[in-house]
């Protein structure tokens, strides 16, 4: 039978589609982002969502215990056990979640309970301990004392420190004598590498003089405080380069002036893994950043359009990560590069090559554990010399940079030696370490270049490059060209 095929591309925007017109014999798969650091998935063949091992298993039956297996059957197993474990720990989209979008398609089920409003109060909770109702007074006594002795034990205790910090978000201003209560806090706590202020009404100086007392702090949040700003911001990473995530949810920050920083000061992100804003989450047809890193996926010839994804900061590690698992997504044990069933999304671009670039996934975390804390918006600013670009063929790879812009007089794609920078992994990471950036894991660059080597990536040389530029160009103008109709 005809087939309708749905695509959603690397945008949501106006989609809601009507699932009952689209009848693939191969059903439908649902990702829901909601939640973009807990995102869910389900596969549906009869009207049900259903799990990764369940669907597969229709295709690729499970062999019967004990049965004699051949050596390919073996292999496949594994494969699919390999498969299937990636989404172990992945939420599954319930029927009532399909309901909510599609709710004449999925209408209740009477068998299925049905979800509270309200979920149950646990009976500890209705009635706190004695210690936590006296807790907030004593903290207001013991600063106005200006004397902590009294609650030093229990800043040791995890669970006491929180109703501590509860107590400090009541109090603003926020009085200076309270600090030495607050590092109490910190210092008590076992992972020194987070440092968690969300909803402290800190003055912005406060916050700088606070958090530049520690250089370990890797993860920082400020989440739901009414007196941080942009200066706030900009002088932290200042004064504090260790720090690789902010969160900064809830706050009085507009979206143009975290771009704005971003723009007029990007060495204050070299060492910057995850800024978790709005700014940064939210869908545009083309990025109001300057792009420091773009990768559109596979650049080929007979793929005409597809947008070209860029972030406006990156740390080596995170490329390199990025790279891993992008050839991992694509490649196939003894059938090396590409998968051509990839090939999907907004008019051929990858949606793989998005999620690997949006994705903040440390080295040995599950795929299913990453977080996403940016949405890759389209740009075409590589191609006038603003950022790098990973340029990827079905047997080549290369970092590129322009050297000159459109402006310039100079075609797409029509770049040469003098004009255009094509490096391979190691002199990348070194023109970057050159740069100020911090060097990736030497683990994690081993195993990438074990892998490019495994399904025969070679380095481009700088005709592809060009070759690269002039698909990129074309993919670009075709983009454009979409979202001004």
């Amino acid at each position: 039978m005809p087939q309708v095929i749905l695509s959603m591309g690397v945008s949501y925007r106006r989609v809601v589609a009507v699932l009952t017109r689209v009848r693939p014999d191969d059903g439908i798969s649902v990702i829901d982002i909601n939640d973009p650091m807990k995102p869910a998935y389900c596969h549906i063949l009869t009207g049900k969502p259903i799990v990764a091992e369940e669907y597969i298993r229709v295709y690729f039956p499970a062999p019967e215990p004990g049965a004699n297996l051949k050596d390919e059957d073996i292999e496949l197993e594994k494969d699919i056990a390999a498969v299937v474990a990636t989404l172990d720990d992945v939420r599954l989209v319930t029927t009532e979640m399909l309901a909510e979008v599609w709710p004449a398609e999925y209408p209740p089920d009477d068998n299925e309970p049905a979800v509270p409003d309200e979920l149950p109060v646990q009976v500890d909770n209705i009635i706190p301990q004695l210690a936590d109702l006296v807790m907030g007074p004593a903290v207001e006594q013991s600063i106005a004392q200006g004397n902590f002795d009294g609650l030093e034990p229990f800043v040791w205790v995890p669970e006491k420190a929180k109703v501590i910090k509860a107590a400090l978000r009541g109090i603003d201003p926020f009085p200076d004598v309270a600090i030495s209560l607050l590092r109490r806090v910190y210092e008590a706590q076992s992972n020194k590498n987070e440092l968690d202020l969300t909803g402290l009404p800190l003055p912005s100086d406060q916050i700088i003089n606070f958090v530049s007392q520690y250089n370990d702090v890797k993860r920082l949040k400020l989440s739901n405080m009414p007196h941080v700003t942009i200066d706030t911001v900009r002088k932290l990473l200042t004064s504090t380069p260790s720090i690789s995530h902010v969160t900064l949810l809830g706050t009085r920050m507009e979206d143009e002036s975290i771009w704005k920083l971003l723009d007029e000061e990007p060495k204050l992100f070299y060492n910057m893994e995850a800024l978790v804003h709005p700014a940064l989450l939210r869908f545009a047809s083309a990025a109001p950043y300057k792009p420091a890193f773009s990768f559109p996926g596979l650049l080929l010839s007979f793929l005409v359009g597809g947008s070209c994804p860029s972030v406006p900061f990156f740390t080596p590690q995170r490329i390199v990560q990025m790279f891993f698992d992008f050839i991992m997504g694509m490649s196939w044990k003894g059938m090396g590069m590409p998968r051509p069933g990839l090939y999907v999304g907004m008019a051929g671009s990858s949606m793989l090559a998005l999620a690997c670039l949006a994705s903040d996934r440390a080295e040995g975390q599950k795929w299913g554990e990453r977080q996403v804390p940016i949405y890759p918006l389209f740009s075409k600013g590589y191609l006038n010399r603003e950022g790098w670009t990973l340029a990827l063929s079905e047997d080549s790879y290369a970092f590129c940079r322009h050297m000159y812009r459109e402006a310039d007089g100079e075609a797409d794609g029509e770049a040469d030696g003098k004009s255009m920078e094509v490096l391979d992994i190691d002199s990348f990471l070194s023109a970057m370490e050159a740069e100020g950036h911090p060097a990736a894991l030497s683990a994690s660059v081993a195993k990438l270049k074990e892998l490019i080597a495994e399904v025969e990536i070679k380095v481009m040389d700088m005709e592809g490059a060009r070759l690269s530029s002039q698909i990129l160009a074309r993919n670009a103008h075709s983009y454009a060209t979409t979202f001004q109709r």
